[in-house]
């Protein structure tokens, strides 16, 4: 962390995907300013969370591969 970058403690949506059928959301979930995020994946039909996460992602986007099976 630079010296400049000071951590506030929030929580936030940094940044969300929908695959190309609909079904899932892939969401990246920021805690305390920081750059580092943590994706998630959401069941739309159920609206729950799935298991799996992805911690430590930065600076990256998500795109969903075209048969909604996952992204990168």
């Amino acid at each position: 962390m630079g010296r400049s970058q000071q951590l506030d403690g929030a929580t936030a949506l940094a940044e969300w995907s929908v695959s190309n059928d609909g079904k899932r959301v892939a969401y990246a979930v920021q805690d305390g300013g920081t750059d580092w995020h943590m994706i998630r994946v959401l069941d739309v039909n159920t609206g729950k969370g799935l298991d799996d996460e992805i911690k430590w992602a930065r600076f990256t986007p998500i795109i969903w591969t075209k048969d909604g099976s996952g992204f990168f």
